[in-house]
């Protein structure tokens, strides 16, 4: 959760005011991803809450929690969706070279080793989890109840 965090207050904090300050007609545009960033934090720490949850009780009543992980899931995949149709082309045609390498040093600098580490392990991740698909993602959900405790 905290990687997430991290990430998202360096686009917040340095890397969206300079896209604003260069296209402000494209503030609401920002906005909605700050908002979907937002989104995201409440729904991750829902499912870290569940899955909490699930190791204590330490039963195979597992579908709260991965009910939650697939909000989550959702949440980040629309953002994604919306982050790539939207913010990226912004970002590629108003933010030059030298200033998109500046932002890349300052957040190499800002974000612990393990955190920069982990960064393509996450979006690996999640990339993974999409390649399967719903369908496989919804047989796991309708199969929750044989899926062994965690603890």
């Amino acid at each position: 959760m905290a990687l997430i965090e991290a990430h998202h207050r360096e686009e917040e904090e340095a890397l969206f005011p300079l896209l604003i300050e260069r296209i402000p007609e494209e503030r609401m545009t920002v906005d909605v991803g700050i908002e979907e960033h937002h989104r995201m934090l409440s729904l991750l720490a829902a499912a870290k809450a569940s899955v909490t949850e699930w190791v204590a009780a330490g039963d195979h009543h597992s579908l709260p929690a991965l009910s939650a992980l697939a909000a989550f899931n959702d949440a980040f995949a629309a953002h994604m969706d919306h982050e790539e149709a939207t913010i990226v082309p912004l970002l590629e045609e108003h933010l030059t070279e030298e200033t998109w390498t500046k932002f890349e040093e300052q957040l190499r600098a800002r974000l612990p080793l393990l955190a920069e580490l982990l960064l393509p392990v996450a979006f690996g991740l999640s990339l993974l989890w999409e390649a399967v698909g719903e369908a496989s993602f919804k047989d796991l959900i309708g199969h929750a109840d044989r899926l062994p405790s965690p603890a």
